[in-house]
């Protein structure tokens, strides 16, 4: 599973917005890029970083960009 930690939204609509989540696994962490990027909203979702919780969770960072007009 995945749970998201915190969202940072900056009001700015070309901004990207960044995405902390813990994953129980680091197919976990992927798999919430992933699915991300299937929206037709999103133009491209970057993982910015995956550190792993002494092995049993994984901090993960995730950088979303839309696509124009689509974070409205």
């Amino acid at each position: 599973g995945v749970s998201i930690d915190t969202m940072t939204l900056t009001g700015d609509d070309k901004m990207p917005l960044r995405i902390s989540v813990t994953a129980t696994s680091y197919a976990g962490a992927l798999a919430f890029r992933n699915a991300l990027i299937t929206s037709p909203r999103i133009a491209g979702a970057d993982l910015e970083t995956i550190s792993s919780n002494n092995g049993t969770t994984f901090g993960t960072s995730v950088v979303v960009a839309f696509k124009p007009g689509m974070a409205k």
